[in-house]
């Protein structure tokens, strides 16, 4: 039993001398991001963000292949922009460079699982708040994405659209027949303005609109074994009372990821992302000086 005893507290010493931390995880994580317009910089941006998704979702068990899960990690990222180093650690920069037409980084990091869940249990709080208040003014959201088999809902990016708002304070409602008539318009040039007009007259707090149509164009494997995925994003949004203020993005991206699922999913997101930016310099600006307005 002594012995016992003295081999328990050799361990309990060695941790304490080693550092080990029992709330933490440390794994590796690697990120791709395409260089657009020569900008390497902007790149290696999204390229450790992706990374960081990658360590958050490995943290939590989810599965390398579970793409609607791994996308909600991209929203904490989001919101974790600034202060990744309060939750992440990076021990070593395996890889961090340019690799032709991409950015790529490779890093052996350490990530604060309990306070990376308690963020998460936070924003999961704030998020049912936000959308469980009826007094909410609402931005009504709804994607759809091209298959085989058509245009279908994508409750992915809508998702993550809408908990972006969502942490703003807005609530987001995505509905059912609004969703149908943009499937039906989603080839026409003019969809936005189509579906505002038919959602127009049947809302529920709505104030603003959200509608985008995203389709993939093409899917390569490279020689070293990473998926490069094209893709079009067209996103159209704009005040429902106020037909003037809108704010379009349409435009194709570019995504790179270790398998192509996750490299469709990633740039769909880096697309939503540039959007919902868009959005928040045209539309919300408008706002707040209509409402500063009617104050005065």
């Amino acid at each position: 039993m002594r012995f016992m005893k003295f081999l328990f507290s050799m361990f309990l010493v060695c941790a304490v001398t080693i550092g080990w931390n029992f709330k933490a995880e440390a794994l590796t994580v690697r990120g791709y991001a395409p260089i657009v317009k020569g900008n390497e910089d902007q790149a290696r941006i999204w390229a450790i963000r992706n990374a960081h998704t990658m360590a958050f979702a490995i943290t939590e068990d989810v599965p390398t292949d579970d793409l609607p899960r791994i996308i909600r990690f991209t929203v904490l990222d989001d919101i974790l922009d600034n202060r990744s180093d309060d939750y992440i650690t990076v021990n070593k920069m395996i890889k961090d460079r340019s690799e032709g037409e991409y950015y790529a980084v490779e890093m052996d990091v350490t990530v604060d699982k309990e306070r990376l869940r308690e963020t998460a249990r936070s924003l999961r709080d704030q998020v049912k708040e936000v959308n469980g208040n009826p007094n909410r003014d609402k931005i009504q959201v709804s994607i759809v994405d091209k298959t085989k088999d058509g245009y279908v809902f994508d409750n992915m990016i809508t998702y993550y659209i809408g908990t972006k708002f969502n942490v703003t304070g807005y609530a987001y409602d995505s509905n059912s027949e609004v969703t149908d008539c943009l499937i039906k318009n989603a080839t026409d040039k003019n969809f936005g303005d189509k579906v505002r007009d038919f959602a127009i007259m049947d809302r529920n707090n709505e104030v603003v609109y959200f509608y985008g149509v995203l389709e993939k164009k093409s899917v390569e494997k490279l020689p070293n074994g990473l998926y490069k995925v094209v893709a079009h994003l067209n996103f159209n949004s704009g005040v429902f009372e106020d037909p003037s203020i809108t704010s379009k993005l349409d435009t194709d991206l570019t995504g790179y990821a270790e398998t192509p699922e996750i490299a469709g999913g990633l740039v769909r997101v880096r697309g939503a992302a540039m959007a919902v930016d868009a959005f928040n310099t045209r539309i919300m600006t408008e706002l707040d000086d209509i409402e500063l307005q009617s104050v005065d």
